[in-house]
């Protein structure tokens, strides 16, 4: 079974979204690969490429040590098996071929709640858009909505 884990300095990543790079490992644990995290700098883009990524890796399952319960939620309804690392320092190599070290998520609740979460008060944000009328561009007005954070 393929599994991603989220790293800094190849050393596991205290969460998920702010890893700089992703090891790839087979089941008995040796590193095939290493994705760099495009999320961090390209968000939502960023996070569906880097799904994009693991289905081509052929990625099964996910060991992190924190995630946000957005990112856990897509995961798990993707069919991923997601797994939380246990606290304090754990060597990558520890968690192959089975881990103590290991909890299992099986509901997004169990995550972080989101920095992005829908909990947070809407704000209203107005915004010009291009709009194309005959053989010129107009600027629309639109009233749009944002998440205040």
């Amino acid at each position: 079974m393929i599994t991603a884990i989220p790293l800094n300095n190849d050393r596991l990543a205290s969460h998920f979204k702010q890893a700089t790079t992703f090891g790839i490992f087979t089941a008995d644990g040796q590193q095939v690969a290493t994705l760099v995290n495009p999320s961090p700098e390209q968000g939502c883009r960023g996070r569906e490429q880097l799904l994009v990524e693991f289905e081509r890796h052929q990625v099964a399952r996910v060991f992190t040590k924190n995630m946000g319960q957005n990112m856990l939620g897509e995961l798990l309804d993707k069919g991923y098996q997601v797994a939380k690392v246990g606290r304090g320092r754990v060597s990558i190599k520890s968690l192959f071929p089975n881990s103590k070290h290991l909890q299992v998520y099986t509901d997004a609740s169990e995550g972080r709640p989101s920095l992005h979460s829908d909990d947070k008060p809407l704000i209203q944000a107005m915004t010009l858009t291009p709009v194309k009328q005959c053989c010129r561009t107009k600027s629309q007005l639109t009233l749009g909505q944002r998440r205040r954070g």
